[in-house]
């Protein structure tokens, strides 16, 4: 069941649209459907990349079959070029994911709350998200997962690709043009090494071999090798695109519920 939100944000001040996929709902060994307050599903908090929206897993992939099939409700946050984060002169887009939206849907759909049924994931810079909100609130999340993932946010406000501006994200709007980013909350890198690497969540990411964040997901890899934190990662044929992300979505929300 697919259904569209306009959700109220007293903390952003206007309303975010969320799409919110719920399996069929749960019934007891005799058939008769269970109450409402058994209708508890575990949920995957899914985060789009740049110039998109939540809408596009919808658009682009098989996200419904698949969640069905592994009986997932997913939420899909619209949050334009945010990075996630609370911009240095503007929203606090990231406390809104991570304190505000959870509240919301949970008010609204059967959620559980439970950390073992709560996961995280997200392409580009929604694979940066993910794993921005999985190291902050380790807590929360039992797994995560970041497909050709922003994971060098360092390396990436500051230096562009071949062919690319920065000025294309503003990330001096972002992050603030003053502001070090090394060693921050924002840092990846950082955040591997705040909390032990036993009490972190299972951690995946994959990326493709043409992809041009590969060599920032190896760097990230390599990093969290350092600080003793384990990470399945996976390469695979593709660039930054759909056909990629589709295939992976469908095995990253079977490795979600092992």
């Amino acid at each position: 069941m697919l259904f569209q939100c306009e959700l109220t944000s007293e903390l952003l001040h206007t309303a975010v649209r969320v799409f919110v996929l719920l399996p069929g709902l749960k019934r007891s060994e005799s058939g008769q459907l269970l109450s409402a307050r058994e209708q508890s599903f575990p949920t995957v908090y899914l985060y789009h990349g740049g110039y998109d929206d939540g809408s596009c897993w919808l658009r682009k992939t098989n996200v419904e079959r698949y969640a069905e099939e592994n009986g997932l409700a997913v939420v899909l946050p619209s949050v334009g070029n945010s990075y996630y984060t609370d911009a240095g002169n503007g929203r606090a887009w990231f406390t809104f994911v991570a304190e505000e939206l959870p509240q919301l849907v949970r008010a609204i759909f059967p959620l559980s709350d439970k950390r073992e049924d709560t996961f995280v994931a997200g392409l580009s810079m929604g694979g940066y998200g993910a794993f921005k909100m999985a190291l902050t609130y380790p807590e929360r999340f039992a797994a995560a997962a970041s497909m050709s993932g922003v994971l060098d946010i360092v390396r990436r406000a500051c230096h562009p690709y071949p062919g690319e501006s920065v000025t294309q994200i503003d990330f001096t709007g972002i992050f603030l043009k003053d502001r070090t980013l090394e060693g921050t909350d924002d840092d990846l890198f950082a955040l591997l090494g705040r909390h032990r690497p036993e009490d972190l969540p299972r951690l995946y990411a994959c990326c493709g071999l043409d992809d041009r964040f590969l060599a920032d997901n190896r760097r990230f890899v390599k990093k969290a090798q350092e600080k003793g934190v384990f990470l399945e990662y996976e390469e695979g044929a593709g660039n930054h695109e759909w056909d990629f992300w589709d295939r992976y979505l469908r095995q990253i929300l079977r490795w979600m519920r092992p």
